[in-house]
């Protein structure tokens, strides 16, 4: 009958719960006040803003709309800036940019606005992924159905909450010949 070889202190799990997290974090604490972390004065407005709860100051529900970049992303009052979820407007200087984003301008020009969400929350910009309600309508779909942007779900995502609807508002712009599908006719 063989023994099996003792497992080295060093990698106990006791040892590293004792001294592997301290090693990392400590460091890491005089790292971030070296840079210029200043961890009271955050803690501070975390309390003012209501605690970890208050979800509603990074993904709010409601909020009103500063200013149209372009067809497919806003910014809200607060400075966020949310992009149109599953859908992609041509840019400023592309054809049809700048009539997208001036359909956006009449829908929801400096109004308030309902966002909704989906499993993906930021994109790499860091701008809110949402779907965009203004007066019960959506506004992604309805800048797909007038041909202003194209159907966009994000790749190696889950299917988009609204997947189909977003389908079948491209395919209507599509069958008519609406926007960006005018020279397909």
């Amino acid at each position: 009958m063989s023994k099996s070889k003792p497992v080295p202190k060093s990698l106990t799990r006791r040892f590293l719960l004792a001294f592997g997290i301290p090693v990392v974090f400590i460091p890491g604490l005089i790292l971030a006040g070296v840079l210029g972390w200043d961890w009271q004065s955050g803690l501070t407005q975390l309390k003012q803003m209501g605690g970890v709860s208050r979800v509603e100051t990074v993904l709010p529900h409601q909020a009103r709309s500063e200013q149209v970049i372009d067809g497919d992303t806003i910014e809200l009052s607060d400075g966020q800036r949310v992009r149109l979820q599953g859908i992609n407007a041509p840019e400023l200087r592309e054809v049809w940019g700048k009539e997208a984003k001036q359909f956006v301008q009449e829908k929801v020009g400096n109004q308030q606005i309902e966002l909704e969400y989906d499993s993906k929350l930021f994109d790499s910009y860091g701008r809110l992924l949402a779907y965009v309600w203004v007066e019960e309508q959506m506004l992604n779909e309805l800048l797909l159905q007038e041909g202003l942007a194209k159907y966009y779900p994000i790749k190696g995502e889950k299917t988009l909450k609204y997947d189909l609807l977003l389908k079948k508002a491209e395919q209507y712009a599509q069958n008519h010949h609406y926007g960006l599908w005018y020279r397909a006719w």
